[in-house]
């Protein structure tokens, strides 16, 4: 009986170590594109719909591991006054949840070289992470290398 128990365990244990294969062949791939080119293409983060505020939170509490990497997001563009200074920067942003009227607008201040959008338009963009230190605060903002206006 004892002999069985064991043989069953490493017939067990040698599938479980043969499924855990790094290597992928094209029979591997999913037809919605999950296995990974290796193209030199840097790789883009795409912020999502269902976990928004929690992506761009992350980011925000680990910004070493962002800085520099290319992101993706959709979001509604307005202009914010930062006080005291009274000074006005882009901002790509969302609504997140709140709660006894503390409700906050989750994203980042933009710059771009190309012109802005309207206030209120809701736009899709991508850019770099980078740090950047106004009116002795340091944050991180997103340099753009896209931005364009959705219907």
């Amino acid at each position: 009986m004892m002999k069985k128990l064991i043989a069953v365990l490493l017939a067990a244990m040698f599938l479980l170590i043969a499924g855990c294969s790094d290597k992928k062949t094209e029979s591997d791939t999913s037809e919605s594109g999950d296995f990974q080119s290796s193209s030199t293409e840097p790789e883009v983060i795409e912020i999502t719909e269902k976990l928004f505020s929690q992506q761009i939170n992350f980011i925000y509490y680990n910004p070493k591991d962002y800085l520099g990497k290319e992101i993706t997001y959709e979001g509604m563009f307005e202009y914010f006054t930062i006080e005291p200074s009274g000074d006005t920067l882009p901002f790509v942003f969302r609504y997140g949840p709140g709660c006894c009227a503390n409700d906050a607008n989750v994203g980042f201040e933009v710059v771009y070289d190309g012109e802005y959008p309207q206030i209120n338009d809701w736009v899709k963009i991508r850019g770099k992470v980078e740090n950047v230190t106004h009116g002795g605060m340091q944050y991180l903002r997103l340099s753009l290398s896209e931005l364009t206006v959705m219907e």
